[in-house]
């Protein structure tokens, strides 16, 4: 063989490796081994300003480094865990005027897809920003959301593995939710007074690939 086929069958075979690597998605799950996910939500109302968070969140999702646009999923949190600061507050908030937690305990959002992407990477470390799409259901209803997402995606290395088996990723992500929209109606006289009308979300998350 001469040393210019040679060459070429190890450009071949390093482009074969590299493809198969990278191609196919991984399942990931919200582990705080690799990190503390939360979920923070904000209420400014001329009245009063709200600020709560969940510290207790769940959520797996499927994604490809290769092709982050096609990333699925579902994030989940209980609406008891939604903390104000507040006792009093969250129990309103809890009640069928609001979250309607009785009837409809969680809320979710189902990721259908990202998009408009700008994606960079250097050493094993692939960041992309972007628009999530999904489903957020909310109060029993059910609405499509865009919100803008950053995505800092690691491949398993000695360091990572320090924390935890697998790929990590860690995601930071936010969304407005207009509660109309969700059937949500509150007390007279306090939707868009003392709770503001568009709550906005912001979510950090910290996952592994399994």
């Amino acid at each position: 063989m001469s040393i210019s086929k040679f060459f070429s069958f190890l450009l071949v075979a390093f482009l074969v490796v590299t493809s198969s690597s990278f191609a196919g998605g991984k399942n990931f799950s919200l582990n705080n081994n690799v990190g503390k996910s939360q979920i923070k939500f904000d209420s400014e109302a001329p009245v009063e300003t709200i600020n709560g968070i969940v510290n207790s969140v769940n959520g797996s999702f499927n994604m490809d480094m290769s092709n982050f646009e096609a990333t699925t999923g579902t994030i989940t949190l209980n609406i008891a865990d939604m903390k104000t600061g507040v006792e009093k507050r969250d129990e309103h908030m809890r009640g069928a005027d609001w979250l309607n937690a009785d009837k409809n305990p969680q809320i979710k959002y189902q990721i259908t897809k990202l998009s408009g992407l700008k994606t960079t990477s250097e050493g094993g470390k692939f960041t992309t920003k972007g628009t999530v799409e999904g489903n957020f259901m909310l109060n029993g209803v059910s609405k499509y959301l865009k919100g803008t997402v950053n995505i800092n995606y690691i491949q398993e290395n000695a360091e990572t593995k320090k924390r935890a088996s697998g790929d990590i990723v860690n995601i930071q992500a936010k969304i407005d939710v207009p509660l109309a929209d969700f059937g949500i109606k509150g007390k007279s006289g306090v939707l868009g007074n003392k709770v503001a009308n568009v709550v906005k979300i912001s979510a950090v998350l910290f996952a592994n690939s399994n």
